[in-house]
C-alpha cells in the first residue's frame, strides 16, 4: 500500500468535520509558540492565513482592517483551492478545517501524516549535520556519505532548471516517482502563482524501510503573487503587469535565476521545453493544467468548506491556466 493510500485511510478513520474538531480540541501553544489544537490522539496545527506580501507590509506599515480581513479571506480560499488542485494531480495534501473566530478565518490542519511514514521538511533535511564518522567515510570515498554531501548541496533551492539538469544526482536520494512529484510540484506551483515555496514549506516522505524519499507532501499554499494586490483592490490589468514585469516578493520557484518576473519564468520553461529538458510527461502535466476545471474546483471548495472564491480571484488563477495553454501552443 502506498504512502498516499495509508494517509487517506487515516483521514477516513477519523471522519472529522471542522466544527467537531474545533469544539472538542484543546487550543494551546507549542514550545515555539505555534498554536495547536490538541485532540488527544491527534494534534492539529492552527494558522491565520495571510499572503507573504501582506505579512511583510504588516510589519512595516499600518494596514486598515478591511485590507487585513480581505487578505485573510483570499489566503484562506487559496489554501483550499490549491489543496484541491494538487489532489487532482495525485498529491498527498494537508487537510484543512476552516473556522471563523471573530471576523477572521483560521485553519486547523491535523497531522494525519504522523505514524504513516517518515517525513522531513526540506529545511530540516538541509540543516542535518554530517557526523565525524560520515566525514571520515567521505574522505575514504564511501558512496553513501558522498551522496549525503551532495544532497545538502543540490537541495539548496527549489530550482526547476537545476533539478532537470541534474536528475541522476537527485535519484541518488529520491525514487523516480518522488522526483516526478518534485518536478510536478514546481511546475504546478508556478502556474498557480504560489509565492511561499521556501524550504520549510515542502515535505518529503519515505517508508521506514526505504533509504530514498518516495513521495511529496503539499501544504501551506495560502500565498500567491496576486492575493495581496486583490486585497488592496487593484485592477486586474495592474496586477497582471506587476506579476509579469516586476521581480516577485516571496520565495518563488526559480526557473532561471533568483530575481525574475513571471514573464522570465515562463520564458525559462519555454526554453527548457525547446531544449528537450522537459520530458513529455511534464508537458502532458502542463496540458492537463491548461484544461483544469477551476470553476468546478471553486464549487467543490464552496460545498465542502463554505468558502466562496470570488470571480476576481478565480480570474487570476485562470491567467495561470491560460499561460500553460499559451506556452504549449508556442512550443
Amino acid at each position: 500500500m502506498s504512502i498516499l493510500e495509508r494517509y487517506q485511510n487515516r483521514v477516513d478513520e477519523y471522519r472529522l468535520n471542522g466544527n467537531y474538531l474545533w469544539k472538542l480540541g484543546l487550543l494551546r501553544k507549542t514550545e515555539n509558540a505555534k498554536l495547536l489544537l490538541d485532540y488527544g490522539t491527534l494534534h492539529a496545527f492552527v494558522k491565520t492565513p495571510h499572503s507573504v506580501a501582506y505579512k511583510c507590509k504588516f510589519y512595516t506599515n499600518s494596514n486598515n482592517l478591511q485590507e487585513e480581513l480581505s487578505d485573510n479571506y483570499l489566503a484562506s480560499s487559496s489554501e483550499m483551492l490549491c489543496k484541491n488542485i494538487f489532489e487532482n494531480f495525485g498529491f498527498i495534501t494537508a487537510k484543512y478545517y476552516p473556522y471563523k473566530i471573530g471576523s477572521k478565518i483560521h485553519l486547523a490542519s491535523p497531522n494525519f501524516l504522523e505514524g504513516v511514514c517518515e517525513y522531513t521538511t526540506l529545511h530540516a533535511f538541509l540543516c542535518q549535520k554530517i557526523s565525524p564518522k560520515q566525514e571520515e567515510s567521505l574522505l575514504e570515498g564511501d558512496e553513501n556519505a558522498i551522496s549525503l554531501k551532495m544532497m545538502l548541496r543540490y537541495f539548496a533551492r527549489n530550482n526547476l532548471t537545476f533539478t532537470l539538469e541534474n536528475k541522476t544526482d537527485f535519484l541518488k536520494f529520491m525514487t523516480e516517482e518522488c522526483y516526478d512529484k518534485y518536478v510536478s510540484y514546481m511546475l504546478l506551483s508556478l502556474f498557480a502563482f504560489c509565492n511561499d515555496e521556501h524550504p520549510n514549506n515542502i515535505i518529503f516522505c519515505r517508508d521506514d524501510s526505504s533509504k530514498k524519499f518516495q513521495d511529496v507532501f503539499i501544504f501551506d499554499k495560502e500565498s500567491t503573487a496576486f492575493n495581496y494586490f486583490l486585497a488592496k483592490k487593484m485592477k486586474f490589468c495592474d496586477i497582471k503587469y506587476k506579476m509579469f514585469h516586476q521581480e516577485q516578493e516571496g520565495s518563488d520557484i526559480i526557473v532561471n535565476y533568483g530575481a525574475e518576473s513571471y514573464s522570465d519564468k515562463l520564458k525559462g520553461i519555454k526554453r527548457l521545453v525547446l531544449e528537450g529538458k522537459i520530458d513529455k510527461k511534464y508537458i502532458d502535466l502542463i496540458n492537463q493544467y491548461a484544461n483544469l476545471s477551476l470553476e468546478g474546483l471553486r464549487d467543490k471548495v464552496y460545498i465542502e468548506d463554505g468558502l466562496y472564491i470570488k470571480d476576481e480571484q478565480l480570474d487570476c488563477y485562470k491567467l495561470g491556466r491560460d499561460c500553460a495553454e499559451e506556452l504549449l501552443q508556442n512550443c
